[in-house]
């Protein structure tokens, strides 16, 4: 699981750096359920785990996830405020459109 989580973080790491946003909702969705899955085995074997490497390993993925969840959600509030902008603008040009064709 481990491992399908690397890699799902490399994947992750691409369609960021591409800004391929879809392609990243669908990498999160999976990377999620195998993170969840991950999590309830540590969660229920936990004395089990002794590895101190794969604590650190799974501690590192959470963390990463945690941060990149952070930069999507600014990435997210940005994008809505470059969005409502527009909107407000696309309605000024409106209103100045309307003025126009009314004072002619």
């Amino acid at each position: 699981m481990i491992q399908a989580l690397e890699d799902l973080a490399s994947e992750e790491d691409a369609a960021f750096a591409a800004n391929d946003w879809t392609g990243l909702h669908d990498i999160l969705d999976r990377k999620q359920v195998v993170l969840d899955g991950l999590m309830a085995h540590v969660v229920h074997h936990q004395n089990l785990i002794s590895n101190v490497k794969l604590r650190a390993r799974v501690a590192a993925l959470r963390q990463q996830h945690a941060s990149r969840n952070r930069r999507l959600d600014e990435i997210a509030n940005h994008e809505r405020q470059e969005l409502s902008r527009l909107d407000q603008t696309r309605r000024n040009l409106i209103k100045v459109r309307d003025a126009y064709i009314n004072s002619e």
